[in-house]
């Protein structure tokens, strides 16, 4: 599926003005619009460095699948970019697309995925951009292309969750059922063969559980109570329809301004404990684990050859760092390049995704394989972010995320198999990545109050 038709008649009319005074917390407005059925609908925010944003109904949406699904979005936001009429001061920030796309190159065939096509972006017809102590706020008119993402079904796919593990309300959110670590035992076990054979060094596998609530789930108050927990991450809410992809990455596949760009390897994990014991040691193990070192160096080495033929020059750090999220230690690195010349996020993204951490070695085997034996995994471990008319923007690797919709959860974790990984010891690392998920799911935080009142007819 490819939505990009007739581009070159759409002009949008953009204005932008600073929002004075206090501007509010924009989850707690996302919820409102949300509430009043606001549709599509994407929240990104990075407590650490101060960044949000908030965009709300599309005024154009380009929605693209297949080999070349990130090249045809570009080629048309920069058709829309090019007639846009813009009235803003000179300070204020870009228009921009946001949205995300898939691990898969085609749109999921899984129902969980039907309200999230392969690729899809929109433009906003009203944005929040927060830096800092500053909000902006812009205006688009819209246009014939604007509305969802893809088409509000007639009727609902998923009147029920079937075939995966249910997690009742009343249940321990860890462990799963013995049929799915069987399953799991299996699966390592065939990746470890063909590791062995030599068709793979390393393969990623992911597997999901599903959490029921008593209840319709509260999905602004679980990110806010994981924006609390984790102010390192990306906190991330994507809304199509009656779903809602959410979820806190600690990982950025890249950020990327002009000629300047900075890419992410994170891989290697060691699961915390729940009481912090030997949480030390855990650390400074996975530090000088062999196994886990050479699994990040794959990484490493893939971004940089993704990156080396654009860049003039590279940088990483000659160490990875440990980077500490409240369920796990992650080996992390930097990668810095200073590009010969400008190029568009969805240009470079298209190069590095999908990146060793999320898929495997080599990617032309690791990738089809996962596309084929995985079709549930949707929108997880693709991309979530934005970018402005200059191409400059940032796309989050959507990990530990989920997908809410109604009375259900369903969370989703990953682990790179390579020589030497103990399938038990996997098992227990994806249990931990879905931990945060799960627990917010039954925990949760209470919203600032400062969000606008809800209308009667959904308003972006």
């Amino acid at each position: 599926m490819t939505r990009t038709d007739a581009t070159v008649d759409c002009r949008h009319r953009i204005t932008a003005e600073r929002v004075e005074g206090p501007s509010g917390d924009l989850l707690a407005r996302a919820a409102a619009l949300a509430a009043a059925g606001c549709r599509p609908l994407v929240y990104w925010e990075q407590p650490a460095t101060g960044e949000a944003l908030l965009a709300a109904g599309s005024a154009h949406t380009i929605a693209t699948a297949g080999a070349q699904r990130l090249g045809l979005a570009e080629a048309a936001a920069r058709a829309v970019c090019a007639r846009l009429d813009l009235s803003a001061p000179p300070d204020a920030p870009s228009p921009r697309f946001v949205g995300g796309f898939g691990f898969a190159r085609e749109a999921s065939p899984h129902p969980l995925w039907r309200d999230f096509p392969s690729c899809g972006l929109f433009l906003p017809e009203r944005l929040w951009v927060q830096a800092g102590a500053t909000t902006w706020s812009l205006r688009a008119t819209p246009c014939p292309h604007g509305g969802p993402l893809v088409p509000s079904p007639s009727k609902p796919v998923l009147s029920q969750v079937e075939g995966h593990e249910r997690g009742d309300s009343r249940q321990s959110t860890a462990g799963g059922s013995p049929a799915e670590r069987n399953h799991w035992m299996a699966r390592v076990e065939r990746a470890l063969s063909l590791i062995s054979t030599g068709g793979l060094t390393k393969l990623v596998l992911a597997r999901h559980r599903v959490w029921s609530s008593a209840d319709a789930l509260d999905v602004p108050r679980m990110l806010a109570a994981l924006r609390t927990s984790r102010p390192g991450c990306v906190t991330f809410w994507c809304a199509s329809n009656d779903s809602h992809f959410v979820g806190s990455t600690p990982e950025l596949l890249l950020r990327c301004h002009g000629r300047q760009v900075e890419s992410f390897a994170l891989a290697g994990t060691a699961p915390r404990r729940r009481d912090g014991h030997d949480d030390a040691v855990r650390g400074a193990a996975l530090l000088e684990s062999a196994k886990d070192r050479r699994e990040h160096d794959a990484v490493v080495g893939s971004i940089c050859a993704a990156l080396d033929p654009l860049a003039a020059s590279l940088q990483t750090g000659a160490q990875p760092h440990l980077l500490t999220v409240p369920e796990a230690h992650h080996l992390r690195t930097v990668i810095s390049a200073t590009l010969r010349a400008p190029r568009h996020v969805l240009e470079l993204a298209d190069r590095l995704h999908p990146t060793p951490a999320v898929c495997g070695l080599p990617r032309d085997v690791a990738w089809p394989l996962l596309e084929r034996e995985e079709p549930d995994r949707g929108w997880y471990s693709g991309g979530i972010g934005w970018f402005d008319v200059h191409g400059a923007g940032a796309f989050a690797v959507a990990l530990r995320s989920a997908l809410a919709r109604g009375r259900h959860l369903t969370v989703w974790a990953g682990a790179g198999i390579v020589a030497g990984s103990e399938p038990a010891a996997e098992f227990a690392e994806t249990d931990a990545k879905m931990r945060p998920m799960l627990e917010a799911g039954r925990r949760l935080a209470p919203l600032a109050a400062d969000a606008p009142a809800a209308t009667a007819r959904p308003q972006p």
